[in-house]
């Protein structure tokens, strides 16, 4: 099994997951040393299309401005085979949004909101609920197989806290 990890950083999360994978990284980063030193919101590099089982993106796409989401989904979709599957993993925008309402404005609630804001790459330019996702991930021709919402940690400063995710599955829709 092939995966591209996009915008994977220092980590490599599908490691975790899918321990005999073959995972090729992506990020416009030349000093974490990816496979593929490219900005996704530009189409691929022609040696990366068609190439994957699952293409995996966590938390990248709430770094891209929201004016360019729907393209960046479809430019990253086109690494998968035909029968692949897109993993989108994203900070619950709607889990923060109830956190505040509810007088809790906490480093785990900042960070789904915000960022990190250490670097230029970490600010957060737009937010996702599971029903956005799902509707941009139909604009680009997928269709959600699964999805589910779990906690992660967000660190900041030293502080651990938990937040809340989705987790998105994706294959094309069928004709």
């Amino acid at each position: 099994m092939k995966i591209l990890d996009i915008g994977s950083g220092v980590t490599n999360g599908p490691e975790n997951v899918w321990r005999e994978a073959e995972v090729h990284r992506m990020d416009a980063d030349v000093s974490m040393n990816p496979t593929y030193v490219h900005d996704i919101t530009r189409p691929l590099p022609e040696a990366a299309i068609g190439q994957y089982d699952i293409v995996y993106c966590s938390h990248i796409l709430e770094h891209i401005s929201w004016r360019e989401v729907i393209h960046t989904l479809d430019n990253i979709s086109k690494a998968a085979k035909e029968k692949g599957e897109l993993w989108i993993i994203v900070p619950d925008i709607a889990w923060a949004c109830k956190q505040v309402l509810e007088g809790r404005y906490t480093i785990g609630v900042l960070g789904v909101l915000y960022g990190a804001q250490f670097n230029e790459w970490q600010y957060h330019n737009t937010g996702f609920t599971k029903e956005t996702l799902a509707a941009m991930i139909e604009k680009i021709g997928w269709r959600v197989k699964a999805w589910k919402v779990e906690p992660f940690t967000v660190i900041m400063n030293d502080i651990r806290e938990v937040a809340q995710q989705i987790i998105v599955i994706a294959e094309r829709q069928k004709e």
